[in-house]
Formats: structure tokens, C-alpha cells, sequence
């Protein structure tokens, strides 16, 4: 193939409007269309039930084809004038479409947090003709574990949506403290309960506001491991429940939590728009932290732990960095650079939010002004000359 001649682009992931890999599928399909190609092939099957129902429409011709192709194919495939993006997590495991289907050129597209990538591991992905990392942390690992034509791409945000905007003001007067990102030992809630909790004895204005519904809920039991002395949710509860009895177990008083629930895409940009600062001590991020990209983008104010992959996202005055980082513990040697938040500097970050609103507000909108770069057109592009222009 010549550079840019591959008429079809297959994506091998599920497309969603609730989770991360779903959602970039959804907005790297869109902007394949409104830029007139490469043609989008949907080769794995998507869930409905997953997606918004304004997507529907204009993804229904691609459903209906990526259907018919499974039906008729007899595996394994090879998809001519095609590259094929094959999305890799961790342990860099092909997905039953990627067993299926191949393309003139195959591209990796890694997201991964276990560290632990070893020679076998890039013998064995070894006819791919390239790897494209989600953060800049990713594309480290890779390189260092032997992978060769590795190029960082990091996922985009639609900044026609997600934008500094008045806010439906649903909360009132309320300092309205947002965390976001399934429940799990990974993603620190633990960490953002034990600064709230701190923070909101000292301002009863104070309300955190999470969306942390996990759609794997068995996952929410590594919270066990948490040194907050946190414990894992009641999973027997429904999702709402067993994160809200969770939470106020802690120690968060009645009235200081509200969990949204499981809240579509499309519809994220109003909510955020009402929170007066974001906490996000993820202890590692294979990407950049997806929903912190959406709030920075909508102007919020965001405290960000300066670990793995979203160190992407810290510069120039553009969020609270959270710098004292400590080694989390890694007895099966899969967490290299994972960070553990000091709880002392997050809640001092919060009061400085709160006690400095023009501050907070320049932050905010120097993160916005930040993400206006990462928008979906320029990361699709920039993923395009990764993954169909480069040399393999």
C-alpha cells in the first residue's frame, strides 16, 4: 500500500458510550466519516444497549455490514486495502476479532497498566508493522520491552461538546467536588474518600459527586487492598447502593455524596459543567485518564496525580498536580510507576481551590485552553499518520 491508500480502516474493539475504549471507538468511527476516510470496518460485534440512541441512526449502516461480515467470513480473514487497529490491553492479548481478521497492515493499539511485558510477549506480536501507545508512559514500556515502531497517540476529547459552558447549576451553592472512573483499587477512589472526608469536616458546603459505576463489578473487590483501610463494596448491593454505603461508611455524612449512576457520553458535558473542582488520584493510567480529559476540557478545575500516563495532561498551570507520588505495592512485579496520592497534599489542593476561586478559575480555563488541542479531528489525524502512513 502506498501512504494513505488504505481505503478501509478495521477497528477491532466494541464500540460504547460508557466506557473508554467504546468511547474513543465511537469518536474515531464519526470523525472517519466527516473527513471523508479512510472508510470505517466495524469487525467486532457492538451492543446496542451500550450506545447512545442519537448514535444509532447515522451507525447503523456500519452495524448491519460489520454483522454481515462476521456471518459470512471463515476466520481466519486477510481484509485487502485495509489496515486493521488491534486494540491491546493487558498482557497485549489479541480480542477474538483480531483472531479473525488481519489486514495489508496490522497496527497494535495498547492501553495497558499490568507492567510486566516480556520477549515472548513481542515475539509473539511480532508480524505486527507497528504499536501505537495511548500515553507517552505506554509507549516507554513498549520501547523498553523491545517493540519496535512504537508512536504515542493519546485519545482526543469533542471539544464541540465538552467546553466551558453555564452549567444547569443542579447543585446550587454547593462546592461541588467531581471524581469519575469505575470503582476500583486502581482508579484511588479509596484516596479521594480519605481527602474528602478530611476537606468536608472543615466546609459543610462541600459535595462530592462521583459517576463510579463499574460494568465489571467483580473488579471492585481489589478496593480490599487499599491502606485507607477502605474494604471493597458490598457487590450483592445494586451498583448506586453499594457504592453510596461505601462511601459514607468512610466516614462521609449523609447529604456530602451523590453517585450519579451510569451517565451516557453525550450527556457528561452539562454535569460537569456544575462542578467547582475535580479529584482524580488514579494510581495508573495506561491512557491519559479519559474523564479527566472531558472535565479539564469543560473548564473544571482538575487535581491530577502526576503518575503513569497522566503526566500527558500536566503543564503550564493547566491543573493541580498531585507530585508526592509513592510506590504502590507490587509483590508480581506489574505496577513499575504506578504512584499511591498523599491524602495531606489532596486536601490541600482542595482548599486551594476553594479558597481561591479566581485561581481556580484561571486553572480551569488554562485546561480547557489545553484540551482544545487534543481534540478528536487532530488525534485522529495524528493516529492516522501513526498507523497508515509510517513506515513499518
Amino acid at each position: 500500500m502506498n501512504e494513505m491508500a488504505a481505503a478501509r480502516l478495521g477497528i477491532t474493539w466494541s464500540l460504547s458510550a460508557v466506557h473508554g475504549w467504546g468511547v474513543f471507538g465511537v469518536n474515531l468511527v464519526r470523525t472517519l466519516l466527516e473527513r471523508g476516510g479512510p472508510d470505517p470496518l466495524l469487525l467486532r460485534e457492538t451492543p446496542e444497549a451500550l450506545l447512545d440512541p442519537g448514535d444509532l441512526t447515522w451507525l447503523r449502516p456500519l452495524l448491519d455490514e460489520g454483522e454481515r461480515l462476521r456471518a459470512e467470513a471463515t476466520p481466519p480473514v486477510t481484509l485487502a486495502d485495509t489496515v486493521v487497529l488491534h486494540s491491546l490491553g493487558n498482557g497485549l492479548f489479541f480480542n477474538p476479532a483480531s483472531e479473525a481478521f488481519a489486514g495489508e497492515r496490522n497496527i497494535g493499539v495498547a492501553f495497558v497498566e499490568d507492567t510486566h511485558i516480556g520477549a515472548p510477549d513481542v515475539q509473539r506480536l511480532a508480524a505486527l508493522d507497528g504499536m501505537i501507545a495511548g500515553s507517552t508512559w505506554n509507549a516507554t514500556l513498549l520501547r523498553d520491552a523491545g517493540f519496535a515502531n512504537v508512536h504515542c497517540v493519546q485519545q482526543g476529547v469533542d471539544t464541540t461538546t465538552f467546553n466551558p459552558a453555564p452549567g444547569p447549576n443542579a447543585f446550587g451553592d454547593r462546592f461541588t467536588v467531581f471524581a469519575g472512573g469505575k470503582l476500583e483499587f486502581r482508579k484511588g477512589q479509596d484516596i479521594v474518600v480519605a481527602a474528602f472526608r478530611r476537606f468536608q469536616e472543615r466546609h459543610a458546603d462541600a459535595l462530592l459527586v462521583t459517576q463510579w459505576q463499574n460494568p465489571w463489578p467483580a473488579t471492585m473487590a481489589s478496593m480490599a487492598e487499599s491502606p485507607h483501610g477502605a474494604g471493597a463494596p458490598d457487590v450483592s448491593l445494586p451498583a448506586e447502593q453499594a457504592i453510596a454505603r461505601w462511601v459514607h461508611d468512610q466516614g462521609v455524612p449523609e447529604g456530602a455524596h451523590v453517585e450519579l449512576g451510569a451517565i451516557a457520553n453525550p450527556a457528561l458535558p452539562e454535569l460537569l459543567r456544575d462542578m467547582r473542582a475535580a479529584l482524580f488520584t488514579n494510581r495508573c493510567e495506561g491512557g491519559t485518564n479519559l474523564v479527566a480529559m472531558e472535565t479539564m476540557a469543560c473548564g473544571v478545575p482538575c487535581i491530577i496525580a502526576d503518575n503513569t500516563g497522566q503526566r500527558d495532561l500536566i503543564g503550564d498551570g493547566n491543573c493541580v498536580a498531585l507530585s508526592r507520588q509513592r510506590p504502590v505495592a507490587d509483590t508480581d512485579g506489574l505496577r513499575r510507576d504506578w504512584g499511591e496520592s498523599d491524602v495531606d497534599e489532596a486536601v490541600d489542593a482542595l482548599e486551594r481551590l476553594y479558597g481561591d476561586r479566581s485561581a481556580a478559575s484561571e486553572i480551569g480555563t488554562a485546561g480547557s485552553g489545553f484540551m482544545r488541542d487534543w481534540n478528536w479531528r487532530r488525534q485522529v489525524e495524528r493516529l492516522l499518520a501513526a498507523a497508515v502512513s509510517s513506515p513499518g
